[in-house]
């Protein structure tokens, strides 16, 4: 079985170059050109070129960041794209989450409380959660449920959501 919080397994630089990029796609809020990732945290850190190449790397080939046509349009939980997941940190920043699941996530991957508006795939109702102390403090629609399909059978999440 393969180990789905592949994040907690990173090198502090490795968590530190993922931040980089998740920041860099919310200030941006479009796709970003791989070598203007490279580029922005080169200028940010003092990390030298190989190991921020070995670390994009090292994310693409394990998913956690997905490329395509050179920009980066994922970096789990935010997508470079507009998305139904729209997500409020408690700093102020906006952000788009891939899928639902992802949008709750997000108040546990910033530690900090955050409103989700979301819109049902099935009903086009909208969503709005509340999230402090990482906990659901206000929710829109009590009977709420979501669908989660096992990732386990597959190799790029993004394909899923």
């Amino acid at each position: 079985m393969r180990n789905i919080n592949k994040y907690k397994q990173l090198e502090e630089n490795q968590k530190l170059i993922r931040f980089k990029i998740i920041d860099y796609i919310i200030e941006k809020n479009q796709p970003i050109e791989l070598n203007d990732v490279k580029k922005y945290i080169k200028n940010t850190t003092d990390l030298n070129d190989d190991y921020i190449n070995q670390t994009l790397h090292y994310f693409m080939k394990n998913n956690i960041m997905v490329v395509d046509e050179n920009k980066v349009n994922f970096i789990y939980p935010v997508s470079a794209h507009n998305t139904m997941h729209s997500v409020k940190l408690k700093d102020g920043r906006m952000l788009n989450a891939m899928c639902a699941i992802d949008a709750l996530g997000v108040a546990h991957t910033f530690n900090q409380d955050i409103n989700i508006k979301s819109m049902c795939n099935v009903t086009g109702k909208e969503i709005n959660i509340k999230i402090r102390d990482k906990k659901i403090h206000d929710i829109n629609n009590e009977d709420l449920r979501i669908l989660h399909i096992n990732l386990e059978k597959y190799e790029n999440w993004a394909a899923s959501c």
